[in-house]
């Protein structure tokens, strides 16, 4: 097949999964979170979208459907294996291989329950790769950068993903203008309960927090939806397009020891407890829990399992429109 031939056969299966995309990311930025897709199960995506076009969301208030969204990436995003491979492609991608220590020693953070430090680490990243993807100079900062992403013009190796490649700039501008560049005092910023904005903690602009999970989660969409811009742009799009590859050792690695750090019978959960205790000394610090990766796990599980009996029972399924929530109660690992 010729080129024309491949875009023109793909071209139903791009302006659908283009209509996912946009469908779920345009309810999901008014809350300054979004989701890349692409790698979410056909299940997983259309639960989703089920959410985001429930008619119950008008009856939701702002600050319970922007922890629901932040409970859907969490569940969704997060599973050792997805995050692994995005490490080894960030380490191999071109922009992003310059900051993807960065980017791991963050993942790390978050799965270690330190978002303090891991929102520290991750903010400055951003605006790195930015800098390079527009390619602006090593003094170019700040809003000007992202004036720069439409003119960003590159041949893609892979012409059928051109629409795919045009929605994910259009995500990546709007969060960047509307959310991480926006000033502090737009009142945009007000109607979600974060501060997790550039100038606010470039400049401690206030005491609030800004190094919840949810900001985290804020973050590691935007490297999420940055790479696949990237990656489309660049010749080894087709080792990375498809699902995500087993057996390459780099992967495995980090996939088992991101996992042993998401075990409530990891040591780190015993350090944390000691470290949070101090940090609660600090009048201004405000600590949050480390999800429930167990009953996130349980609850998937579940799901998957009622999946394949509707299959086996020759029932269409029915997509969840809630995320899914811990099945049990959080294991404590100091509990006799």
């Amino acid at each position: 097949m010729n080129q024309e031939e491949i875009t023109s056969s793909r071209e139903p299966f791009e302006k659908d999964f283009v209509g996912h995309v946009r469908r779920i990311n345009d309810f999901c930025l008014d809350y300054g979170c979004f989701f890349e897709v692409s790698w979410l199960s056909g299940a997983n995506a259309n639960d989703l979208e089920a959410y985001v076009t429930d008619p119950q969301r008008g009856q939701d208030s702002k600050s319970d459907i922007y922890q629901e969204i932040n409970e859907w990436f969490t569940a969704l995003e997060y599973r050792p294996f997805e995050r692994a491979h995005f490490i080894y492609r960030a380490q191999q991608t071109p922009v992003f291989r310059e900051f993807s220590h960065h980017l791991e020693r963050g993942l790390l953070l978050y799965y270690k329950g330190d978002f303090f430090s891991a929102v520290q680490v991750l903010v400055p990243a951003v605006e790195g790769i930015l800098r390079l993807y527009v390619g602006g100079g090593p003094m170019e900062i700040g809003k000007g950068l992202v004036d720069k992403i439409q003119h960003v013009q590159r041949s893609l190796p892979h012409p059928e993903f051109a629409l795919r490649h045009s929605a994910f700039k259009d995500i990546l501008e709007q969060f960047l203008r509307k959310w991480f560049f926006a000033r502090s005092d737009d009142p945009t910023l007000t109607t979600i309960p974060s501060k997790m904005n550039r100038n606010y903690i470039s400049h401690l602009a206030g005491t609030d927090a800004f190094y919840r999970p949810s900001d985290c989660n804020r973050l590691f969409a935007f490297f999420d939806v940055m790479l696949e811009v990237v990656t489309l742009e660049h010749a080894e799009v087709a080792h990375f397009i498809s699902l995500p590859e087993e057996g390459i050792p780099e992967v495995t690695e980090r996939m088992n020891y991101y996992s042993y750090l998401m075990s409530p019978l990891s040591p780190w959960y015993q350090i944390r407890d000691v470290e949070e205790r101090l940090m609660a000394q600090n009048p201004r610090y405000e600590s949050s829990p480390v999800p429930d990766w167990a009953g996130i796990l349980a609850a998937q599980q579940v799901r998957w399992e009622a999946m394949l009996r509707d299959i086996r029972e020759g029932r269409e399924r029915v997509p969840h429109k809630t995320p899914p929530r811990p099945l049990q109660p959080r294991f404590d690992p100091g509990e006799p």
